[in-house]
């Protein structure tokens, strides 16, 4: 069985405070914001083909960008998305609806 390769890029990134302006977070933080009528309390980035631990505390890989993103400080209540930053702020004004 071949597991699949795991990128040595960037590392899982958790934001508490809005990102730099020129990220392609910021762009997700600030439709979040926009959509939701609050800026979130945090929101994490996963990179792609990265393997990472879901809620249930169970290993997981993923092979696109994964956004968690919560309003609350303990994460109970998570909206989370999978895509590269630009699918992401596409897709945020329809979840709304």
């Amino acid at each position: 069985m071949s597991r699949p390769k795991q990128n040595s890029g960037p590392k899982m990134t958790t934001y508490e405070r809005k990102p730099k302006s020129r990220s392609a977070a910021n762009k997700v933080w600030v439709m979040v914001h926009s959509v939701y009528g609050q800026p979130p309390s945090w929101m994490r980035m996963i990179p792609a083909r990265r393997w990472f631990e879901n809620q249930q505390g169970e290993k997981e890989f993923t092979n696109t960008s994964r956004w968690e993103i919560s309003f609350d400080d303990e994460g109970e209540d998570l909206l989370i998305l999978t895509g590269p930053a630009k699918t992401v702020v596409e897709m945020l004004p329809g979840l709304r609806n």
